[in-house]
């Protein structure tokens, strides 16, 4: 064994202990055996300190280190990644080196370069090294290692060597001796395989010359990325550039960059004839050029550059400030400029309190404007009633959205399908769910569903879909062509509402856009005083005046008779009411009047507002559907009488829509007067109601009781009197109260 020899001069101590630390922290790791996923974390400080022993004669501390790093190396995929591969022939080299000069081991050696050359019959040494180890390497390296003086025509053909594909030139190839397979191949020409049978220490000629068998094109484009298409078939995509320096001219010449160009593309294996030849690009117009093939041969085309396809939209809103989305994907708020490629697009404006879509075709320099009125929304999730697994039916979403999508102030939308599925997943729902028969009555799934759950369900999937409402289509049984059930359901409602619709007829979407388009009027024209008809008495005969109005201020008491208004006849109350009816708030209403004793009198006064009242039970209305309206009015500004009748409104649509617990909500913010008509006992009465609903019958009671002391309340503006309701109601009470014992 060499003696240990002094350290060199110059080298710093502490790099010395630096690296006796890694070493020292390596040999750790070997020896409480973790594995090493990172081949240059193992392999270099190990490797560098080897070397460095070995460089101070201290071979016997080199070779078991080298030991360990080989043997991990070898674990790691039968070290032939790159990077293990490279780290483990410098490995075998120092080992084989340290064995043979330091150690004295001259088979160890042996094997050592045994083992590189198998990796890498090509190595050669690193310098400097003595004569000695150079002329033991050769020795070792002729008895394995022969050579193949390969030679192809093309010369730019691949070539494998055993599947390894390797770079052909003036120098022989190395090889181990023994059987090897080259395949040699290019673009146009029939491949060609050859067993070769190489000698160790001997050089073995061996040229291939590849047939002709068809042509190629080679092509640059401009940009790159575009899918290039050969009679119709893809043959792939051009790859990012640039091409090489030759095509500098072009660049000039068709005024765009060279980075801008594509690398060169080989479109291979053309036969003699004519090729169609396609590029498609997002974003780009499709181009197309015939390739005429006379012969077999090579043939180099034009850059081909493709023109931008794209158009612009200008969006606004009404009101502005909406969140503007593109095919999905959100683009900013209202106004808004979008450039968008040439194609399909769907542009969907939201906000809080509605929605706006509108799907188009955009062509190339097309300059479009898109002005979106917002209108409370139903999401339409699914389409029940379908045949199992049909393919290529229309998406009946989709029709109603376009078909019934004029109406004044509600609209219908149909998210993509991947956004409903994942809102009914995440609420862990069927698709049929929302599914109702013309009358109302929930089928298949939808009947596992309670009123509690359907409320629940609407409040959250509107919420997740940025929507006001839900919805879902049916096709009935043994519907008629085109016919269609739309159930719909206001956020936070629990019985829907059910459209019909024949597609395939004209008056049935208009009768449908009507009745979605009509909102009942919040607020009515008043006088002040209710007006009947009495038998033998022509004109309209004043009942009941209204204390703190103008017809009280002027002095119009029970028992005068309306002849004449604003000079217009009046015969009996219904022209008088008639005449009212088209008379707006703040304008002054003209009478002439006679008393009970036959005497004549005029009156001036100013006519008032007075809020309505739809019918719950009144079976034309669709309640989900003025949900949404009333929802709408109330968050603009109002005057107090219009916030006060759009909330009773919304209230008793809430009601008739199963949500009593918002309805009640909403009626604790009424705030009406005790006056004739609909007013405060309206307010009580309806709220009995909803207590009653919740169980909680000691305040319905209570509000029973204010209800019935309002003698002049009515229900509607039609009546019937609150009072006769509310005693009803208090009555079953108290006959309850005395079947159970106690009183509420």
């Amino acid at each position: 064994m060499a003696s240990k020899s002094p350290s060199r001069p110059g080298r710093p101590s502490w790099l010395r202990l630096a690296l006796m630390v890694c070493a020292l922290a390596i040999s750790s790791l070997a020896r409480t055996g973790t594995a090493v996923q990172d081949p240059s974390a193992l392999g270099s400080d190990p490797l560098a300190e080897a070397r460095r022993l070995a460089d101070m004669g201290e071979h016997d501390k080199a070779v078991p280190l080298l030991d360990d790093l080989i043997s991990k190396l070898e674990a790691q995929d039968g070290g032939n990644t790159a990077a293990v591969h490279t780290v483990l022939v410098s490995a075998y080299e120092l080992r084989g080196r340290s064995r043979f000069v330091g150690l004295r081991d001259t088979e160890g050696a042996r094997a050592d370069f045994t083992t590189l050359l198998r990796r890498d019959p090509g190595h050669a040494l690193a310098q400097p090294v003595s004569p000695k180890i150079s002329d033991f390497f050769r020795e070792v390296r002729k008895g394995l290692v022969a050579e193949i003086a390969l030679s192809v025509t093309p010369q730019d053909a691949q070539v494998e060597l055993d599947g390894r594909s390797v770079t052909t030139s003036s120098a022989p190839l190395a090889v181990v001796a023994g059987p090897h397979t080259i395949v040699a191949k290019a673009p146009g020409y029939q491949a060609v395989t050859e067993q070769i049978s190489a000698a160790a220490g001997t050089s073995t000629p061996l040229g291939i010359t590849l047939t002709r068998v068809s042509s190629t094109a080679l092509l640059v484009t401009v940009p790159s990325g575009v899918e290039v298409f050969v009679d119709g078939a893809k043959a792939g995509v051009t790859a990012t550039g640039p091409p090489p320096a030759q095509y500098s001219d072009w660049a000039t010449r068709l005024g765009e960059p060279l980075e801008k160009f594509s690398a060169p593309y080989i479109v291979a294996d053309l036969s003699n004839g004519d090729h169609l030849l396609e590029l498609r690009k997002e974003c780009y117009e499709s181009l197309q050029r015939t390739v005429a093939v006379t012969q077999p041969s090579d043939y180099k085309l034009e850059p081909l550059k493709l023109d931008p396809a794209v158009g612009s939209i200008a969006v606004s809103s009404t009101p502005a400030g909406g969140n503007v989305f593109l095919d999905g994907q959100a683009k900013g708020k209202t106004p808004l400029s979008l450039d968008v490629c040439k194609g399909d697009h769907t542009v969907e404006v939201r906000s809080p309190s509605g929605r706006f879509v509108r799907r188009l075709q955009v062509k190339s320099g097309d300059t479009l404007t898109l002005e979106g009125m917002l209108k409370p929304a139903f999401a339409l999730l699914s389409v029940s009633g379908l045949p199992p697994n049909l393919r290529g039916a229309p998406d009946f979403r989709r029709e109603v959205e376009r078909i019934i999508g004029d109406a004044a102030t509600i609209a219908f939308v149909a998210p993509p399908p991947e956004e409903v599925e994942r809102a009914l997943k995440d609420q862990k729902v069927p698709a049929g769910w929302l599914t109702f028969t013309r009358g109302g009555r929930p089928v298949g799934e939808a009947a596992n569903f309670t009123p509690d759950a359907r409320l629940n369900l609407s409040r959250q999937i509107a919420t997740q879909l940025d929507a006001q409402g839900v919805g879902a289509v049916t096709i009935p049984p043994n519907a008629a062509t085109g016919q269609l059930l739309v159930s719909i359901l206001a956020a936070g409602s629990s019985q829907p509402d059910v459209l019909e619709l024949r597609l395939d007829d004209p008056a049935s979407r208009d009768r449908l856009i009507a009745r979605l388009s009509d909102v009942p009027p919040l607020l009515r024209p008043s006088a002040g005083l209710v007006a009947i008809d009495v038998a033998d008495v022509p004109g309209a005969v004043i009942i009941t005046v209204e204390p703190n109005t103008d017809a009280a201020t002027v002095g119009l008491v029970p028992g005068d008779v309306i002849q004449r208004a604003n000079g217009q006849n009046i015969t009996d109350a219904s022209g008088f009411e008639k005449l009212l009816a088209g008379l707006k708030p703040d304008t002054r209403l003209s009478l002439e009047l006679r008393t009970r004793d036959g005497a004549a009198k005029t009156a001036d006064l100013r006519v008032s507002a007075s809020p309505r009242a739809v019918y719950m039970e009144d079976q034309t209305l669709l309640f989900n559907k003025l949900i949404l309206d009333f929802r709408t009015r109330l968050a603009g500004p109002l005057a107090s009488i219009e916030e006060a009748a759009a909330r009773l409104n919304l209230a008793i649509a809430l009601m008739a829509a199963g949500n009593w617990d918002d309805a009640r909500s909403e009626l604790e913010r009424v705030k009406l007067a005790d006056v004739v008509g609909v007013s405060n006992g309206t307010v009580q009465y309806l709220t009995g109601l909803c207590h009653e609903k919740l169980g909680q019958l000691a305040e319905a009671e209570r509000a029973w009781r204010a209800a019935s002391a309002a003698k002049d309340s009515l229900l509607t503006e039609d009546g019937p009197p609150v009072k006769e309701l509310a005693d009803r109601k208090l009555a079953e009470l108290q006959r309850a109260g005395r079947r159970s014992g106690g009183r509420f």
